[in-house]
């Protein structure tokens, strides 16, 4: 597997874990994890596969969240609109 950022040789890390909040809830998922030693970053292919999103939230929790935020307090739109809108638990820092 060749690095994205340099284009060298990447090792093969092991899989692991990652965990993306949807409007369905939490979805973990588990892929491959390579690590390139010559410019040490690290990457995991399967997440551009499953188009998973660089954020913790998928494009629609997103912008579920930020309509909440917008129509009430960040506190009071993590406690009381998207648990009821959505279903969605996050905090108010996430919000």
């Amino acid at each position: 597997m060749s690095c994205p950022n340099c284009g060298e040789p990447a090792k093969f890390m092991g899989y692991r874990p990652r965990t993306v909040v949807s409007l369905l809830g939490p979805v973990r998922v588990t892929r491959a994890y390579y690590h390139c030693p010559h410019c040490h970053s690290g990457f995991a292919p399967g997440d551009t596969a499953m188009r998973l999103p660089e954020a913790a939230l998928t494009p629609a929790a997103y912008e579920v969240a930020c309509l909440a935020g917008a129509l009430s307090a960040f506190a009071g739109a993590a406690d009381l609109v998207l648990p009821k809108m959505a279903g969605l638990r996050l905090a108010e820092s996430t919000v």
